[in-house]
């Protein structure tokens, strides 16, 4: 065990996983150019193994880098913290290796726990939910007062292709829902003669698949199975409807919407006034920023959001993404939203590090001026 041990915390095995981090992030820069950033890092970064392909289609099976950065914790901490020898009176190394360890531990918190997307506000409107970027859902709402609401997470029918179907069930509803023709990137058109697919006059076109994964608009074909009746409605539900499919079952108006899946901010933001400034002679801006007023509790604060200087509050934090205007003239300013409970970590663990790493240099400095005291006393 001690033979186990000592391999797993050598300075041979944290040297190999920097270097298989090294090749990884070197062709998931290359694969980006084509594939986009979403892709890639699910491909590159967020897996435990990879295979890469060489020239000539030749497969190169790699360690993700989700699989490397755990490796390396591991190793950092047997190597770096249990088995170094503790002296009190050098701790430079140990606390700068515990920051490392720490900046490990806040990019695994943040893949497991944190949710970003955008809000996209015009200027007198307001909000208090954002949308994912590339997740997508489901919702059946009951179109009545107090009505209730039913999601279907994206987990549950992204992984479809265009030949699988599904079917999804609630007690609470008096109908099932069979989702078909599922695609991830597809754009309506209007059904031409003698086509066999299309609902109420629409078709659904499948389109190539972006590189950019947040252009990508989903769209499929539903049946509404009534549970007491052998009836059924058929509808179209495309990504970026500008209203939901609605339907009546037993006398009660449902509406059905295939969209972004949307979080809730505990917090309502208003967009005042967008503002932008430009280059002297050029169409590029200099700087925009966003005049937003933050209501919470009945209590409203006026707040700026400028480029590099976000507005973080209870967890969330609101960039200044980009912007743009709507037909009557009006600007919109669109803010990326992240909640991320190790929003602030990564700073925190490079002040530890950097103290670390300062107390370890001040005390060799201090060491080598002490050695060369004595030698030209000694001399």
């Amino acid at each position: 065990m001690k033979k186990i041990f000592n391999f797993i915390a050598s300075y041979n095995v944290a040297t190999v996983l920097l270097f298989f981090l090294l090749l990884l992030t070197f062709f998931g820069t290359l694969e980006q150019v084509e594939h986009g950033l979403f892709e890639v890092q699910n491909k590159y970064f967020n897996s435990l193994f990879v295979i890469h392909e060489l020239p000539y289609g030749i497969p190169l099976p790699l360690p993700g880098v989700y699989l490397l950065i755990g490796l390396l914790a591991v190793n950092m901490t047997a190597g770096a913290i249990i088995r170094a020898p503790k002296n009190i009176k050098q701790p430079g190394m140990l606390i700068a290796h515990g920051g490392i360890i720490f900046l490990l531990v806040a990019g695994f918190v943040t893949y497991h726990m944190s949710i970003s997307g955008n809000m996209a506000l015009l200027e007198g409107s307001s909000s208090s939910q954002f949308q994912s970027y590339h997740d997508w859902e489901i919702v059946v709402v009951e179109l009545k007062e107090g009505g209730k609401r039913f999601t279907i997470p994206g987990d549950n029918f992204d992984a479809m292709s265009p030949e699988d179907t599904r079917l999804f069930t609630a007690e609470a509803l008096p109908f099932d829902l069979l989702v078909e023709g599922y695609l991830k990137n597809c754009q309506p058109d209007a059904v031409a003669e003698g086509m066999a697919i299309g609902i109420d006059g629409v078709n659904l076109i499948p389109m190539e698949l972006d590189k950019e994964a947040e252009r990508n608009i989903r769209g499929a074909f539903v049946t509404l199975i009534e549970n007491d009746a052998e009836q059924t409605h058929e509808g179209v539900l495309f990504g970026l409807s500008m209203v939901p499919w609605v339907v009546t079952v037993a006398g009660q108006d449902y509406s059905i919407d295939l969209r972004h899946e949307r979080y809730d901010v505990p917090f309502t933001i208003t967009l005042d006034k967008f503002i932008r400034d430009l280059h002297p002679g050029m169409s590029m801006a200099s700087n925009f920023e966003s005049e937003v007023t933050k209501t919470e509790g009945g209590v409203s604060r006026p707040i700026k959001i400028r480029m590099n200087e976000p507005l973080r509050h209870k967890g969330y934090t609101f960039f200044q993404a980009s912007f743009g205007s709507a037909a009557d003239g009006r600007s919109q300013s669109v803010f990326a939203v992240v909640n991320n409970p190790a929003d602030q970590w990564p700073k925190y663990a490079c002040y530890v590090v950097a103290i670390g790493l300062t107390i370890h240099f001040l005390q060799k400095l201090l060491a080598y001026l002490q050695a060369e005291n004595r030698r030209r006393n000694n001399a």
